[in-house]
């Protein structure tokens, strides 16, 4: 019997909420601790730790598990419209099986085309 490999990806989103946020909290800080510090490298250090604590708040890191044979265009929204497609054929929705398949079929397209260009696949 042959187990199937799985890749773990890491990823931090940038959602638009959490960017927001993000933004109002960087604009409205207060940077005492930072001005206070001694030195340059010290102030280097205080604002690192500062912003690597917000980054951390607003953009926690998602971990996604794939199969080693996953294609690297392959993503989570495209699974899930899969998913739907299925569902849609199972419940012999031909109206809902070729909308879906459209979706899918734009989605992977343009995702293909990211991966191209960004990968130089």
């Amino acid at each position: 019997m042959l187990s199937k490999q799985k890749k773990i990806r890491v990823v931090r989103p940038l959602l638009d909420s959490r960017l927001r946020t993000f933004g109002q909290w960087i604009t409205t800080c207060d940077w005492k601790k930072v001005f206070s510090a001694a030195d340059v490298t010290s102030k280097l250090d205080e604002f690192g730790k500062q912003l690597a604590k917000q980054v951390e708040l607003h953009f926690p890191t998602k971990i996604y598990h794939e199969q080693a044979s996953s294609k690297k265009w392959f993503s989570a929204k495209i699974k899930v419209l899969v998913d739907k497609r299925q569902s849609a054929f199972r419940n012999k929705s031909v109206f809902g099986v070729s909308i879906v398949t459209k979706f899918i079929m734009k989605s992977s397209k343009q995702r293909k085309t990211i991966t191209i260009l960004k990968f130089n696949i």
